[in-house]
């Protein structure tokens, strides 16, 4: 049972390991396939929310609603 177990863990994660070119790098290193487009921006966002809620939360800020930490 338990080689079952691992036989299915190593071919699920088998496909995971690619070699990628560098031209393929090049696109997915373009800003658009980010997670996070603009940090600048989530930054903002989290501020404003964080001061619209009154408390901050799961992002590692500190402080409360008021602005002041």
């Amino acid at each position: 049972m338990r080689r079952a177990l691992a036989l299915c863990t190593v071919l699920a994660l088998l496909p995971s390991c690619v070699l990628v070119s560098a031209p393929q790098r090049g696109l997915l290193s373009k800003r658009c396939m980010q997670f996070n487009e603009d940090s600048d921006e989530q930054v903002l966002e989290n501020h404003l929310v964080d001061s619209r809620e009154g408390s901050s939360g799961a992002r590692g800020a500190r402080g409360g609603g008021c602005g002041c930490n």
